[in-house]
């Protein structure tokens, strides 16, 4: 593990190998459990898991050097956390592409310096650092694509398993390719600090569903016929 927990041979992750928020009662680590403060909400302690997600694909991408001009692809809840990081960062150029123009308008209230809904219109070769948030072929081609030589691609989306990229460009444009699985203790412990001391503002609550119509409002998701449109956090 080599103080890496996230790149563990023998992770389970609770929620994906182990049963999850879903479940009543749930067992998980004693070093897993934090405090939330008096002056929480329950909904803005929620918050702290897509948050240190984000905040857990940053830092990989900070292992390689200075986070420079950044591409996000995907602008869905963890895509917008990522943004939020990176403008508590202090990047002052942040490019974000998704299919959805509400999505995007979020991003630009979130702190994003340009929006498009297509890789065609950007410039190649372009960015220090990609971040790819969806995880399907176009998607991560367009990823490394679009980074500078020298730069880093941080894989972060799960959309598919197997995708082609342009080998040679990695090689011969020295790019970093590396992956974000999930977060650590620590990386809970920083977002959840964030949510608490007011320099990250949780979403607000736009929608309680029950959750025993959770499986329908999954697959609108999946299917793009449910309009929802999660909040992002704001930096401050």
């Amino acid at each position: 593990m080599r103080g890496r927990p996230s790149s563990c041979s023998a992770i389970e992750i609770i929620g994906v190998h182990r049963p999850g928020g879903f479940g009543e009662l749930v067992v998980v680590p004693a070093d897993h459990v934090h405090p939330i403060p008096d002056q929480m909400s329950w909904e803005a302690a929620a918050s702290a898991e897509p948050l240190a997600q984000a905040r857990h694909d940053v830092e990989q991408a900070k292992r390689f050097g200075a986070l420079g001009e950044c591409l996000l692809i995907g602008a869905g809840s963890i895509g917008l956390a990522v943004l939020t990081v990176l403008v508590r960062e202090g990047v002052s150029s942040i490019t974000v592409v998704d299919l959805a123009r509400p999505r995007l308008d979020a991003a630009l209230a979130a702190g994003a310096t340009a929006v498009a809904t297509t890789v065609d219109d950007l410039p190649v070769h372009a960015f220090d650092t990609s971040f790819d948030v969806v995880g399907v072929p176009a998607t991560r081609r367009a990823a490394v694509a679009h980074t500078r030589h020298g730069g880093t691609v941080v894989a972060v989306g799960l959309g598919a398993d197997e995708g082609s990229i342009s080998w040679f460009d990695v090689v011969r444009r020295e790019i970093a390719l590396v992956g974000a699985n999930t977060f650590t203790p620590d990386d809970f412990a920083v977002a959840l600090g964030w949510l608490a001391d007011g320099s990250v503002r949780a979403p607000a609550v736009s929608r309680t569903i029950p959750v025993e119509h959770g499986g329908a409002v999954f697959q609108g998701l999946a299917e793009r016929t449910d309009d929802f449109v999660g909040k992002t956090f704001l930096a401050h």
